[in-house]
């Protein structure tokens, strides 16, 4: 049979106790010490009271007791017993009001310690009332303490920047909710429409079933390709294995993919630089890195323009860069066309088909590797998106 949890004990209760004990430990000290200096006083006089007077004597002659003074003795025996006995019973008496005071100091000493640690742990209360009431509705409320100590006020900041993190972590899962339903929304609508009106279509031929049939495999793709990207971003990792991967043919072959695309607008695609270092990685993600970013460049580039994809080796890394004279990116907007389904407004106008999610996996694959990227954009005039990779170590060593 399991045994039941130890319910723990309240912070105030374990610093109530803590303070009783330590005020148990000095009250007792202290009677102690009363007691014994006490006694040692009293145990002093006594003996001094005890003590008989010196004898007067004259010179050469022996002073013999008369009767006379054989009785004052014994009187003044006989009246020094109740004084005698007067320091025993004030140690008794000091013995029961030191027991007495014991008791009701730390009868009084422990509920103060408990009402101390009570009001000293009020602003801990209030902390945990207010992370008690937190939900998805009231992140964007903060704890405010006055007169807060310094500990305190650091406990309030961390708690209030968490709270910040899990709004901003909220933000970010509500618009890729809404994002990804609305880029689910457009095949499955194409998907939709076509199936209409086939169905209601009674002189269809098969050369429209055919027309159909090639629209729903496009719709299909799209679907297929974003479900697959979510996946790779959401996972956070990808179960492709890793090998060692060659630049040059790596970035000579993302370009081919790219070309047929670009000579549809003109555009002529420049390899710059060369590379004979390599990278652990996957070969197939890789290469969509970098046909991504020649792809975008090309989407957003002037017709019969120039696209330069630059490479260059900088001690264990090789740095890949595609230069375009596109429509540019502005500054407060750099950052955030890595977040998944963001795009900007000029790029909503220049391609309304794009998905929002070819940036986020260029980053997700790039630091998957190891890597990073950035942006470095003017608007109306381009962007140069920078790529760095660690090389292998022991082909570098080898080259070295």
């Amino acid at each position: 049979m399991k045994p039941a949890p130890h319910e723990p004990r309240s912070l105030q209760s374990r610093l109530a106790l803590l303070f009783g004990m330590l005020l148990v430990v000095l009250t007792a000290l202290l009677l102690i010490f009363l007691n014994v200096t006490s006694r040692i006083v009293l145990l002093d006089e006594s003996a001094a009271i005890a003590e008989p007077p010196p004898q007067a004597t004259q010179a050469g002659v022996q002073a013999t007791p008369t009767p006379i003074a054989m009785n004052a003795e014994g009187s003044n025996e006989d009246a020094l017993a109740p004084a005698l006995l007067l320091p025993e019973r004030a140690l008794q008496q000091l013995g029961l009001l030191s027991l007495l005071g014991f008791v009701v100091i730390i009868g009084a000493g422990g509920i103060a310690s408990y009402w101390l640690a009570g009001r000293a742990l009020q602003p801990l209360r209030a902390v945990s009332h207010h992370a008690h009431q937190v939900s998805a509705g009231t992140l964007d409320q903060r704890i405010e303490i006055a007169d807060s100590t310094e500990e305190l006020s650091e406990l309030t900041s961390s708690f209030n920047r968490m709270l910040e993190r899990l709004e901003e972590g909220f933000e970010r899962e509500r618009r890729f909710v809404s994002d990804a339903a609305h880029e689910l929304q457009s095949p499955l609508a194409a998907l939709r429409l076509n199936l209409e009106v086939a169905s209601s279509d009674p002189n269809a031929t098969v050369a429209s079933y055919q027309d159909m049939t090639q629209s729903l495999e496009r719709s299909v793709d799209q679907l297929e390709q974003l479900v697959a990207d979510l996946l790779l971003l959401t996972t956070g990792k990808t179960a492709r294995s890793f090998s060692t991967v060659l630049i040059m043919p790596l970035v000579e072959q993302a370009i081919l993919k790219t070309v047929p695309v670009a000579e549809q607008r003109g555009i002529v695609i420049k390899l710059l630089g060369h590379s004979e270092r390599a990278v652990e990685g996957n070969r197939i993600l890789l290469e969509r890195v970098i046909a991504n970013l020649v792809e975008n460049a090309v989407h957003y580039s002037q017709v019969d323009s120039v696209i330069e994809v630059l490479i260059e080796e900088s001690d264990s890394k090789v740095v890949i860069a595609v230069v375009d004279s596109g429509i540019g990116i502005l500054p407060m907007e750099q950052e955030r066309i890595f977040e998944r389904f963001y795009r900007t407004e000029a790029a909503r106008q220049q391609r309304p088909q794009g998905s929002g999610l070819g940036l986020p996996l260029v980053k997700h694959i790039v630091e998957l590797h190891g890597g990073s990227i950035h942006v470095e954009s003017t608007l109306n005039t381009g962007s140069v998106f920078v790529v760095t990779l660690p090389t292998t170590p022991l082909l570098a060593q080898a080259r070295s």
